[in-house]
């Protein structure tokens, strides 16, 4: 973080003018910070943007989360800095150990000059994942090739606090058989230093929770260089899904009447748990998949568990709906 707000001021030094500083990033909160209500942080500006959502004092949401860079490399008061240098070659060694026919099955026919998933509904995305995952499924890869994966979410997930970055790395890795690599660009199996070193190079790790980009781009300060972007995203807890979770992998749905409604695991891959506090009475319960399409329902629900068989149904993204005569809850989650 440091390094990247040491970067804006180098661009304001050097050519960059006054839109470039340190000073013009933010520290923004949505709610009041509490050790037992539902809050979110928010820090950024320029190259950077940190979001961490917290409930009844856990961390329950870690992205969405930009990181950025130019120059990538600087000489400040006589230190050299590259801030994203090992998140870069974590995903160079990754690309590097595919073999020439991996390299072809991962590469994407889509050209990106930025990344597709930065926060908001920047650069013409509509904050929607793609529903497709494409590129090579990790589970086709080698033992070490998978370890290198896991190597590269990591360098993410390492600027969490200890029990966060656990938890989120089992996530991450109980989901590695269902996620996919893509990259578009050039470079050559077994050389790493050959990748993400020229505009539009690009890699992308999409998971059934964990979705990270990272482009290069020619720079807009030192025109003769690239810079990179990077984006974190997470299938289920962005924003804290809207900041009702619990705990990580965990999803909670609260009505006016304080009734609270917890599930998990999520992901899951065979049942789909639900807990509440108080009573569900003559209940349905339906599952949609993304296309509006009812796949699973069951009815005349009553208690304060329920267990939703989810094996059948194809990985992916999913809704599920609880009504009963005090009201309606919805919330998503994610078939592994």
């Amino acid at each position: 973080m440091n390094e990247i707000l040491l970067a804006d001021d180098y661009l304001n030094d050097n050519g960059g003018g006054s839109g470039y500083s340190s000073g013009i990033y933010f520290i923004s909160f949505l709610n009041e910070p509490s050790s037992t209500g539902a809050w979110m942080l928010q820090f950024g500006g320029h190259h950077m943007a940190f979001t961490v959502s917290f409930n009844n004092g856990e961390v329950i949401g870690t992205t969405p989360e930009m990181l950025g860079v130019e120059p990538s490399s600087f000489t400040t008061d006589g230190t050299t800095y590259t801030p994203l240098a090992v998140r870069r070659a974590a995903l160079q060694n990754m690309l590097a150990s595919f073999s020439s026919s991996e390299l072809s099955t991962a590469q994407l026919s889509t050209t990106y000059s930025d990344c597709l998933m930065s926060p908001g509904e920047s650069n013409g995305n509509s904050n929607t994942m793609p529903s497709t995952k494409q590129g090579i499924a990790v589970s086709t890869l080698s033992e070490v090739q998978q370890s290198l994966v896991m190597a590269a979410i990591e360098s993410w997930t390492a600027d969490l606090d200890s029990d966060t970055e656990t938890a989120l790395n089992s996530i991450y890795s109980d989901g590695l058989d269902e996620t996919y690599v893509a990259w578009t660009g050039s470079g050559t199996s077994g050389s790493a230093s050959t990748f993400l070193n020229a505009h539009t190079n690009y890699v992308r790790i999409d998971g059934p929770r964990v979705w990270i980009e990272f482009v290069c781009q020619n720079g807009v300060v030192f025109s003769s260089q690239i810079h990179y972007h990077s984006v974190w995203r997470d299938h289920a807890s962005d924003y804290g899904n809207n900041l009702s979770n619990t705990a990580l992998g965990v999803t909670e749905l609260v009505d006016n009447a304080a009734k609270s409604i917890k599930l998990y695991p999520n992901p899951t891959s065979e049942t789909l748990n639900l807990q509440l506090e108080q009573s569900l009475t003559n209940a349905t319960i339906k599952v949609y998949d993304i296309t509006g399409k009812v796949i699973v329902a069951q009815t005349n629900v009553s208690g304060t568990s329920a267990n939703i068989p989810v094996n059948t149904l194809a990985s992916g993204n999913y809704v599920i709906m609880v009504s009963d005569t005090k009201g309606s809850f919805s919330a998503k989650f994610i078939k592994k």
